[in-house]
């Protein structure tokens, strides 16, 4: 099936950014310049399903990082970083992402190879709808500090 990410990530700028809530908590963790912050969907399209009749459902997978991802330079022109992201899904419940990215702007288009392993430690037996989500701004302050 083939596997869709859809992100809603940036780049810290220059002067680094102050984090609070999941990163940083209540006295705020400094996340330097050239950090990324992750959080998106990774959609799995026409997934086959225990259950379910053809055509097979999309399923979606969120994903937000657990911390400000390093990105660093590995040769002129490859950036690396590696995701520590935490997982939800209604079909295979909550879990972890892991594992290193490339960027290659050597080549006159850019490519990314990914190699990230998800581990999802809930069994959901008959899969179902859930009610419960993550709301991604839980923990968050009313304001926020720019540097």
């Amino acid at each position: 099936a083939p596997l869709h990410s859809f992100s809603l990530s940036f780049n810290v700028g220059p002067s680094g950014y102050t984090f609070y809530g999941a990163f940083g908590s209540d006295q705020g963790q400094l996340a330097a310049s050239g950090n990324l912050i992750a959080n998106g969907i990774y959609s799995m399209e026409g997934l086959p399903v225990p259950g379910y009749d053809p055509p097979y459902p999309n399923v979606l997978i969120k994903y937000f990082g657990e911390c400000p991802l390093d990105t660093r330079q590995l040769t002129p022109g490859i950036l690396g970083l590696y995701i520590n992201c935490a997982l939800e899904s209604n079909l295979f419940g909550k879990g972890l992402s892991t594992g290193p990215l490339i960027f290659d702007f050597t080549k006159s288009v850019p490519s990314v190879s990914a190699f990230p392993t998800m581990i999802f430690d809930d069994f959901v037996p008959n899969p179902k709808i859930s009610t419960k989500t993550t709301n991604l701004l839980d923990g968050l302050k009313d304001s926020i500090n720019y540097n």
